[in-house]
């Protein structure tokens, strides 16, 4: 029981909560925490290589005991063939638009420099109109291409654009599709499947400047590198280049192909070999010996020739993970020069001295996971690459190539408002005509100033890409999310301003907004690091759970960081008290006001007796929290995350480490997934001391009860918020029959949970959500690798799924979440009621008000007893260039509708003046849009109503 004492009288004493803060305002704990882990930590993995540790365990078939694509193949094709939900959910796009996400793929148009496209490893195309400056998604690519991880890019002199698509390696995209090449003859409106390479990982594509429409490709499925003409004429010429050609290598060894200008000499690189042609591709020979002992090579050809008339070439390299050293060459690749040599550990240099740039700090060795290399145009004697950051390599004038300076020229470290700043994990540079460099890495696209590269900018602006493990909803609209290598971002306003601010650095995880206090988080970084904040302008704490000898964020448990929180701003069960002191006499009737020990909150108590002066009494705290984590020494949960002014004192619950959480929404009883158990832990509104919560304690209250198991690991839960029997979990892994499961006696001694996949492939389900639907035409979410899809059904027998995944596309969706509580709830804070948000894996964070009777609208205004608008209808759908729009009125008064595409923008806008209650048609016209899926809204008498149609 948590007593704390208020004296109050003639003289108020106010408390400052204590504890170290980080302070925001100079970005102190990002950038302390990101060098942490450059510098400080000891040697570890780096959490590329944990990411994908984690994934491979999570996506592991549990017959073979390993990653079988074969099965994501098969559960797309069936995912795919589920029909979009007509009575469902339509999603619109929350952000961020201003932070990015792992892009492996840029190409500037030769034709247009401010034509740009772009592609996320997870997030599918995107196109800019002016050099960068602001960003929209392919919409016809989306339509027609089923896949959204982009590995490369190239637009050919005839402006055909040839879009490699999926990976065989979670290093490069973290997927298991290999689509091969689709190509656009006519600016991006129509797609086509080039054949031949249907089923190929690709790792690299590139258009030769000398031709027309050529491109060569290098790709895994055991292919050698291949050359393309002239797909755009709908007849594309496959010449496959091997052994005859003098390349022995072959399969997803081929990583690099770099050509010159004029095309008669390439450069191909793959695993620890280096091939050079100087007759236009007709013929390679092996550069022997300089690339021994390498796993990956980039390389690079310059845009100009040098003094004696030949074009220089580079080669960076990696050697498991570490710095490779770096080769030059000034003949056409004829004869090179070692200019940096491969790193070797010194145990007399300190690590964060040596020269390694694909590793951090001496720690984390990610030449794997992030390489790439460019001449700069003008200068062929200047070679720029990237690993971690950006760095440059300039030759000495009138000297050997060995005399040549390495500089560093980007630190992702600093603010992104810097110009030195560049995003950690470099992964693709590509030049505008103009001399404007672009980077791509995890943080999305970077761009120089000029070729000087004294000057960078954050080229973000509407290319949503991010990728997000768990996100959470604040009562008023609010947002936040946990992204790799992007940390914890959050907005206060993302209906309006889709712009998203950092939190905490590193890899973020689950996180948390309360519904008390609007604004105040809690965030999580990798192995088991949990922060806390009243806003985003106070700064964070640190609220980690007990790990024994292990340090959070280092080596305790799991890369991924599980969490949960429950508020209740009314429990009448509690047992915390705040002692009240008085030094006047107060009569019967007076109110007290006082202050709850959660956020110190207002609380008012009227006296039903006298209370003496200098007399005292404990008030009721009904204003109560519990947060439970996970470390690698158990799970631990606390009523005091936002007591800040208190010591915060954990109670260990379960001696397992958890993979899923969720309270019921009583707060009673929580659940939690460890591995493949489910265990339930009641009695929740009987503890409220550190020891009736510690299972180690004497004074243990809770009933833990292992309740449930399943073949894979549990990944999510979910508490009906109506009815605490009814529950749902999901669960991981391949080679079984079900990944979803259900429960309607969920509180009986022994429940029966049983499997609800329906129509849905047996493959890892990510996220589920039991939804409070007054219509029930929604009753559970879940989020899939394919999106997230939707059921009607009460649960109760066989379940039939359907799509929800039109406006956010085929793109694993890791977390689905509704605000469950009535408007004013939490202490007046709600205003979001019924909302559905999703977290996507490549596009940022979506949401849906589709919930019956929900819309988000305040019912004191909203004063009439029946819907003002309904019968809502667009046909024929999809239409050509004519529609009609249907709609009932009920009461006389004005229309507004709004026609949307995708990413949210009002692209058109109809205004009806004083119309008459009944049935009305609206016949419209959309010639002018561009085949895709819109969204129009329908508003009057502050009611609202959203549907969806397809342009042909």
């Amino acid at each position: 029981m948590n007593k704390s004492r208020l004296i109050l009288g003639t003289t108020m004493v106010a408390a400052i909560a204590g504890g170290v803060y980080l302070s925001k305002t100079n970005k102190g704990n990002t950038i302390a925490e990101y060098q942490m882990a450059k510098y400080e930590k000891p040697v570890k993995p780096n959490s590329w290589n944990e990411a994908k540790a984690e994934w491979e365990m999570l996506h592991a078939n549990l017959n073979t005991g390993k990653v079988e694509p074969s099965d994501y193949i098969n559960a797309k094709k069936i995912a795919l063939s589920i029909s979009q939900a007509k009575n469902g959910l339509t999603f619109s796009e929350l952000g961020p638009d201003n932070i990015g996400g792992r892009t492996r793929a840029i190409e500037v148009d030769p034709n247009n420099d401010n034509l740009i496209y772009a592609g996320s490893v997870s997030g599918g195309l995107f196109v800019s109109t002016d050099q960068g400056n602001s960003w929209s998604r392919v919409q016809a690519f989306d339509d027609q291409v089923p896949v959204t991880e982009v590995s490369s890019i190239a637009i050919t002199n005839n402006s055909t654009i040839y879009v490699g698509c999926g990976f065989n390696d979670y290093s490069d995209g973290g997927f298991q599709s290999c689509e091969g090449i689709y190509y656009s003859a006519d600016g991006g409106n129509t797609w086509t499947s080039l054949s031949t390479s249907s089923n190929d990982c690709v790792n690299k594509v590139i258009a030769d400047r000398s031709a027309s429409d050529v491109i060569y490709y290098t790709a895994g499925s055991g292919k050698y590198l291949t050359k393309i003409q002239n797909a755009s004429t709908g007849s594309p010429v496959e010449t496959t280049i091997g052994t005859s050609s003098g390349i022995t290598t072959q399969g997803s060894a081929g990583r690099d192909i770099k050509i010159s200008p004029d095309g008669q000499h390439l450069l191909y690189l793959a695993a620890n070999r280096v091939y050079v042609s100087n007759d236009f591709g007709a013929s390679f020979s092996e550069v022997a010996g300089i690339a021994t002992g390498m796993n990956r090579l980039e390389g690079a050809v310059s845009f100009d020739k040098n003094s004696a008339g030949k074009y220089n070439m580079a080669i960076v390299m990696s050697s498991g993970g570490n710095w490779g050293g770096a080769h030059f060459s000034e003949d056409n690749g004829a004869t090179w020069t070692q200019i940096a040599p491969k790193w070797v550990n010194n145990p007399n240099i300190p690590d964060d001295q040596e020269f390694n740039p694909l590793n951090s700090g001496g720690i984390s060795p990610q030449g794997n996971y992030n390489l790439v290399c460019s001449f700069v145009p003008g200068n062929p004697n200047t070679m720029i690459f990237g690993g971690v950051d950006v760095y440059r390599w300039r030759r000495t004038p009138n000297s050997s190539a060995i005399t040549g300076q390495f500089e560093q020229i980007s630190f992702w470290y600093l603010s992104p408002f810097l110009p030195k700043y560049v995003h950690a994990d470099n992964h693709r540079m590509t030049w505008t005509a103009d001399g404007k460099l672009f980077v791509g890495n995890d943080g999305g696209i970077q761009k120089s100033l000029d070729t000087s590269l004294s000057i960078f900018s954050v080229a973000n602006k509407g290319y949503n890409v991010t990728q997000f493990y768990g996100i959470d909803y604040g009562p008023d609209g609010e947002a936040i999310g946990g992204a790799q290598d992007n940390g914890t971002l959050y907005n206060d306003n993302p209906e309006w301003n889709k712009s998203f601010l950092e939190t905490t650095g590193g890899d973020g995880f689950e996180c948390e907004l309360s519904q008390l206090l609007n604004g105040a988080f809690i965030s999580s970084i990798y192995s088991s690091d949990v922060y806390r904040a009243r806003s985003y302008t106070s700064g964070v704490a640190s609220a980690n759970a007990p790990c024994g000898t292990a340090t959070p964020g280092l080596d305790c448990g799991s890369f991924h960081t599980y969490l949960r929180l429950f508020e209740d701003d009314n429990d009448t069960d509690t047992k915390d008290s705040i002692e009240y002191y008085t030094d006047t006499l107060m009569a019967a009737g007076s109110v007290i006001n006082y202050q709850s020990s959660n956020f110190d909150l207002p609380l008012e108590y009227t006296l039903t007796s006298p209370l003496g002066a200098g007399e005292t009494i404990n008030l009721p705290d009904p204003i109560q929290a519990l947060f439970i984590t996970s470390t690698g020494t158990g799970t631990y949960i606390t009523r005091d995350i936002w007591r800040f002014g208190q010591s915060l004192d954990y109670s260990k619950v379960l001696n397992a480490s958890a993979t899923a959480f969720e309270f019921s929404k009583d707060g009673n009883t929580v659940w939690v997934g460890s591995g493949s158990t489910l265990y339930r832990i009641t009695n929740l509104d009987s503890a409220y001391t550190q020891g009736e919560l510690d299972m180690d304690s004497t004074d243990f209250k809770l009933d833990i009860q292992t309740v449930g198991s399943s073949s894979g690991t549990i990944t999510d839960i979910s508490v009906d918020a109506n009815d605490p029997n009814r529950v749902a979990y999901t669960t991981g892994n391949t080679g079984s029959s079900a990944n979803i499961y259900f429960s309607s006696n969920a509180l009986a001694a022994s429940p029966t949970f049983t499997s609800k996949d329906g129509n849905l492939p047996a493959y890892v389900t990510y996220g589920i959500e039991l939804v409070s639907d007054p219509s029930n035409s929604v009753t559970a979410v879940v989020g899939t690798a394919f999106g997230p899809y939707v059921t009607s059904s009460n649960m109760a027998g066989s379940v039939s799924w359907t799509a929800c995944n039109a406006e956010t596309g085929v793109v694993p969706t890791y977390d689905v979440k509704q605000q469950w509580r009535g408007w004013g709830d939490a202490l007046g804070n709600v205003k979001n009621p019924g909302r559905v948000y999703v977290g996507t894996f490549g596009r940022g964070i979506w949401y849906s008000d589709d919930i019956a009777g929900v819309h988000g609208l305040d019912p004191e205004n909203d004063l009439t007893d029946v819907t003002p608008i309904s019968n809502v209808t667009v046909y024929p759908n999809p239409l050509s260039d004519n529609g009609n729009l249907k709609f009932t009125l009920a009461q006389q008064g004005d229309v507004l509708i709004t026609f949307y595409n995708l990413q949210g923008q009002a692209i058109k806008k109809m205004n009806l003046r004083s119309i008459a209650p009944g049935n009305h048609s609206i016949a419209f016209n959309v010639e002018d849009f561009a085949s895709g899926t819109y969204l129009v809204s329908f508003e009057s008498n502050n009611h609202k109503e959203v549907k969806k149609f397809i342009k042909k």
